[in-house]
């Protein structure tokens, strides 16, 4: 029996269009047919008898043989190693090079927790950081549990290692990229471009997609995008679960997850730790520990809307 929903329906509003847009037209049965026989290359479905019984096959050797196997080999290394090492792998090798250098670079210079590089390494097209596993809770999971009195310990913690990561000089000049002087990581600039930009105002105009300022542009936009700001080290992702915490205490034990960093404007901080978080109750902090930027936000939060709305929450 078919179930439909009967309940109130609630229409989302139409996202918003770049200028000059027009949809693509609707693909004709023969673009079909012939975009259905491209995927079928390499990997046509089982048709005949025999076909059949290698695709079971293959299936059951999957199910009962390999996944087990897997399983076992994730168990044993969670006992051993696994203990003291932790394995973060990347799809591109820029990524681990600027998450290498991030780590080493606060490391020798401050005293913020992060965790210790033991090796960096790539093999078989695949890119990874060995670095020493870090124990203790993920903030994340245990911030609804503090009080309001061990919440603020771990906010002026943070609110120290954030001076001293902005202490750090950058070698690049008004450059704003990854901690390398290469493309940026930063997963909130997703309009293209990854730079490294020569400067704020290149930056900027990537965030507006390329467009100069015109009449259609927000004053909101318009005000934040002729502000200059310092460049400064920046982690790009200062959340709750990139936090490892001591359970009990609430003592930081590590900042994690370096993968965003580099030198970017001043404000940018203030708005990444905005940037699609939900959790009203840590959003209230964040000025505590961070410089506020509030008109930079706004405007930064103008551009994801319109640009890109799936990427808000």
């Amino acid at each position: 029996m078919e179930h439909k929903y009967t309940g109130p329906f609630i229409r989302a509003p139409p996202r918003p269009r770049r200028p000059g847009y027009s949809p693509s037209p609707e693909p004709t049965e023969a673009e079909l047919r012939a975009w259905q026989a491209r995927l079928s290359i390499g990997n046509p479905p089982p048709t005949s008898g025999i076909q059949q019984w290698i695709y079971q096959g293959k299936y059951l050797v999957q199910l009962h043989l390999v996944t087990p196997l897997c399983s076992l080999r994730d168990r044993l290394w969670r006992m051993s190693l696994g203990r003291y090492v932790w394995i973060k792998r990347f799809h591109a090798k820029s990524l681990r090079d600027a998450e290498t250098a991030a780590l080493q670079l606060v490391a020798g210079n401050t005293t913020v927790p992060v965790p210790r590089v033991w090796l960096s390494l790539s093999w078989s097209g695949k890119h990874y950081i060995f670095m020493s596993r870090i124990s203790g809770a993920t903030l994340e999971n245990v911030w609804k549990d503090y009080s309001p009195e061990t919440r603020n310990r771990i906010v002026a913690q943070l609110r120290g290692y954030v001076a001293q990561i902005r202490t750090l000089q950058t070698p690049y000049g008004p450059r704003i990229c990854s901690t390398v002087g290469g493309p940026c990581g930063d997963a909130r600039l997703l309009s293209g471009s990854k730079g490294p930009f020569e400067d704020e105002d290149a930056m900027n105009t990537s965030l507006r997609c390329g467009l100069p300022f015109h009449e259609e542009t927000s004053a909101a936009v318009r005000a934040a995008h002729s502000m200059h700001h310092p460049i400064v080290f920046t982690h790009g992702d200062i959340a709750k679960r990139n936090i490892i915490v001591e359970k009990e205490t609430g003592r930081i034990l590590a900042l994690i997850d370096w993968e965003h960093a580099g030198w970017f404007p001043a404000h940018w901080e203030y708005c990444k730790a905005h940037f699609a978080e939900l959790d009203e109750s840590w959003v209230a902090y964040i000025d505590q520990f961070l410089e506020p930027y509030e008109a930079e936000w706004v405007a930064d939060k103008e551009l994801c809307i319109f640009w890109h709305p799936n990427s808000m929450p």
